[in-house]
């Protein structure tokens, strides 16, 4: 069986090609804004291969959100423990969804 990327099945040969993609990641994702978000990921994820380009996609999304007044509802993290749910991250998952999910 093959591994890698299977999300966008249409991306997955750039992917595996290790090819740029025929659009800028950043600028796709940017559709979301200015809604919550937030990614949680893994600079070399051994699911997905090299994840270094996000940090780069990180700080254009957050250009993005700061261009539309809403810096604080842009949350990027990145860390180095493969491809993990690590307790810090899931804390930080967690009172993230508290601020954006709970009625106060």
């Amino acid at each position: 069986m093959e591994e890698g990327y299977i999300y966008i099945p249409a991306l997955r040969k750039y992917f595996l090609e290790e090819k740029i993609t025929p659009f800028d990641i950043h600028e796709v994702a940017s559709l979301i804004a200015p809604r919550p978000w937030l990614n949680i990921s893994a600079y070399d994820d051994v699911a997905y291969g090299n994840q270094e380009f996000l940090a780069e996609v990180g700080t254009k999304l957050y250009q993005v959100y700061k261009l539309l007044k809403a810096p604080n509802a842009f949350s990027y993290y990145m860390h180095g423990n493969n491809h993990s749910f690590p307790k810090y991250a899931r804390e930080l998952a967690y009172c993230w969804l508290d601020q954006y999910l709970k009625k106060n």
